[in-house]
């Protein structure tokens, strides 16, 4: 499926909205409140009818009593209208040249026939909410799990387990009474001590935070270094790029020599040389021809020989033909007019009167006088046959024999007039001195030496051009070195080693390793910080799932005298809720799952230049990462996915959003990603702009449409098409998107440095 056009009417902020989509992969770009996240909602509403986390009153524009969502795509070759309303039940799905389908029910059936996803699966997998695309790699353990069986299709599992759970406690207890309620009371022991021992646990965590630095004056010290990094940065890729100059000037004298080198040749009159050959090679070639033409003519009329016959022997044929035709004709009277007798002789009524023979005179009967004109008719027919062929034969004769001397003739007049034609244009010839082959040669020579001429002086002329340019850039770079040395004085540490005579590349060490040592004790503070949130969360769950197992024992024990009628049903309903269990059932199919998009992944991983593959573990929903860049694996195993750097992270998840869409929606071609970037630093952001790259390859090798969301303008080039909210549209480069802190060159170079 691709998307082509949305048409919003009073939905959310957007009060009249019409955007095109063009492309494979298309960026929607605006400050935030600008209306991105609803504008991937509405394509949302659009085939589900409903955008997640809104009620569908809260999606119309606030004061309208109208409003609703177009939507233009098309799929398998039609084109469709999609169109829902916001204030009433109205849906309409239309091809194009086909019949509409309405209604909210069979637009959903025939949406899924055609795409075969339904609003569960378009919700989890196409549309990936804000901050959402790594939620499912990188969380708590908790979390990841309910997250990736939620995006399987079985986020209902906790709430079926919930609700039935809620239906036993309804039924009557099973006669087994005492041992549920001992088992309770037990789970509620080992419940109770595990909340105190996540209590000590919580105590030594906040001591061990009260140790560590203050966050606020980490951050200082991380800000003065900061500041300094990208200016000891420059001063390197300045020197360097002074020294690359200073090989291009070096470089280009020596082309200069190698390249400028003159033919032997008068520039001031090769032109009239070039032509004089010109007109000499032309009057070669017209000699030439026309001789041949003469010669070929002569041969001709040689060739034709003399007439094949004379008047006299055309005369003898047609006389031979004509005495031919007389005799036929001849016998063939003869032959007629015996006929005509024995049709006579036959009309006779009575065979035995005589009558005179009408051949010879005497007195015959009629049968005597038909056995004689049998006879002669007998006689004459082979001979009628014989004359019919001779004659036919001369009159052949005669016609070829004058066809032959008819087309002689033709000939021989055509090759006389050639050949006059030819003898004239002998007599118009001038004289030459030089084979036409031999002018051609010394014309193409000339021709090339002034080339090589003209050649050589615009090579002379662009590399004194590059020269002068070279210079003026070794200069400038010069000025930007002193100017980066001033500014680097002004740091007190960095200007104490500098008067000590370290070198800026250790100056540059000292300060990376510095930085790297705050980062260090900001991520341990935050770390902890992080435990001490998750420790709580979890004292919340176990003191509500305590009180809840106490509500339980106590129920236990209020129906401990009750019998109950349907113990079967209780133990299948038990089996049952412990299946839908996180841990249980959509656990093991949550592990089928990952295991049956490992492949995808990795294939992903690999399009998108990754330094690693991904194994999923056999009891956990987390990734185990396989490096193929040569570093070192830990001794205890391959590292999680939680231990990747920030780049490799957005690379795997993205990867396997990728998976996800390919496993659960590959016949509807759409992903939708809201705001991505939204955590992300400006390393990250770069790193995110490098794989966006290598997302538009793969999107249009796939024929995948990806829509994301994002406030960073930094992804704008990278991108098939944009749709800008919340301001005027400006077109956008690389050099248009740089922020405070930062230039073109470091931006530049953050983005094509990125791992």
């Amino acid at each position: 499926m691709i998307l082509t056009r949305l048409i919003l009417h009073n939905y959310k902020q957007h009060e009249n909205l019409e955007v095109e989509f063009a492309g494979n992969v298309i960026v929607v770009v605006g400050p935030n409140g600008s209306g991105k996240s609803n504008l991937l909602g509405a394509i949302h509403f659009a085939f589900a009818g409903e955008q997640p986390g809104f009620k569908k009153s809260h999606l119309l524009r606030w004061g309208s009593t109208s409003g609703g969502v177009e939507l233009h795509f098309t799929h398998d070759g039609v084109d469709y209208v999609l169109s829902r309303s916001l204030t009433s039940s109205t849906v309409t799905l239309t091809p194009k040249d086909g019949d509409a389908t309405r209604g909210a029910t069979k637009v959903a059936e025939r949406i899924e026939e055609l795409m075969g996803l339904d609003k569960d699966l378009l919700k989890q997998t196409i549309f990936v909410r804000q901050a959402e695309i790594d939620s499912v790699l990188f969380t708590d353990p908790r979390v990841r799990t309910l997250a990736f069986q939620k995006l399987c299709g079985l986020g209902d599992a906790a709430t079926v387990h919930k609700r039935l759970g809620e239906a036993l406690s309804g039924l009557q207890a099973p006669p087994n009474y005492d041992e549920q309620i001992a088992e309770g009371k037990a789970q509620l022991a080992t419940m109770q001590a595990r909340v105190r021992e996540i209590e000590s646990q919580a105590a030594a965590a906040q001591t061990q935070r009260s140790t560590c630095p203050d966050q606020a004056t980490l951050e200082t010290s991380m800000a003065t270094y900061n500041a300094v990094q990208p200016t000891l940065e420059s001063y390197v890729t300045t020197t360097r790029a002074i020294e690359q100059a200073e090989h291009q000037l070096a470089d280009l004298a020596k082309q200069t020599v190698e390249r400028t080198a003159y033919p032997d040749i008068d520039p001031t009159t090769v032109d009239g040389e070039i032509t004089l050959l010109e007109q000499l090679f032309s009057q070669s070639v017209d000699h030439e021809n026309k001789t041949a033409a003469y010669k070929s003519a002569g041969e001709a009329m040689i060739a034709m020989g003399d007439q094949p016959f004379t008047a006299e022997q055309i005369r003898d044929f047609n006389d031979k033909a004509g005495e031919l035709v007389e005799a036929y004709q001849t016998l063939k009277a003869q032959t007629d007019m015996y006929g005509e007798f024995f049709v006579m002789a036959q009309a006779v009524p009575d065979v035995n009167m005589t009558t005179e023979c009408p051949m010879c005179g005497t007195s015959v009967s009629p049968n005597q006088i038909l056995e004689r004109l049998q006879g002669k008719i007998g006689a004459l027919e082979p001979q009628l046959t014989t004359a019919v062929a001779a004659s036919t034969m001369g009159q052949q004769a005669a016609s070829q024999a004058q066809t032959q001397q008819t087309h002689w003739q033709a000939g021989y007049a055509v090759g006389l007039k050639q050949f006059q034609a030819a003898e004239r244009a002998m007599q118009t010839v001038q004289a030459v001195q030089e084979p036409a082959g031999d002018i051609r040669v010394r014309l193409d020579e000339l021709k090339q030496h002034k080339d090589m001429y003209f050649t050589a002086m615009a090579e002379k002329t662009r590399l004194e051009t590059a020269s002068n340019g070279a210079l003026q850039t070794r200069d400038r770079l010069v000025q930007q070195l002193a100017d980066l040395e001033t500014r680097l004085v002004s740091v007190s540490d960095v200007k104490r080693m500098l008067d000590e005579g370290s070198t800026i590349p250790a100056i540059h060490t000292y300060v990376t390793q510095r930085v790297a040592e705050l980062r260090g004790l900001a991520s341990q503070a935050q770390l902890i910080e992080q435990q001490i949130a998750k420790l709580t969360g979890m004292l919340e769950e176990l003191t509500a799932a305590l009180s809840g197992l106490e509500n339980t024992v106590a129920t236990l024990e209020f129906k401990r005298t009750q019998q109950d009628a349907y113990r079967e049903a209780v133990d299948t309903l038990n089996r049952t809720r412990d299946w839908f269990h996180y841990n249980n059932g959509p656990h093991t199919f949550s592990l089928g799952v990952l295991g049956d998009m490992s492949d995808d992944i990795n294939e992903f991983l690999q399009q998108f230049s990754a330094p690693f593959s991904v194994q999923h573990t056999t009891d956990t929903l987390e990734f185990e990462c396989l490096f193929h860049d040569g570093r070192a694996m830990p001794d205890d195993g391959p590292p999680t996915a939680q231990h990747l750097s920030g780049g490799e992270k957005i690379q795997l998840a993205v990867s396997f959003r990728f998976a996800g869409y390919c496993m659960f929606a590959n016949k509807l071609g759409l992903l939708s990603l809201d705001e991505p970037t939204v955590y992300l630093d400006e390393d990250n952001v770069a790193r995110f702009c490098k794989l966006l790259q290598k997302i538009k390859e793969v999107a249009q090798a796939m024929g995948l449409q990806v829509l994301i969301s994002t406030h960073e303008r930094a992804v704008i080039p990278f991108a098939d098409g944009v749709i800008e909210l919340g301001g005027e549209t400006e077109e956008l480069t690389l050099d248009s998107v740089l922020t405070d802190g930062g230039s073109k060159t470091e931006l530049s170079n953050t983005v094509a440095d990125v791992d």
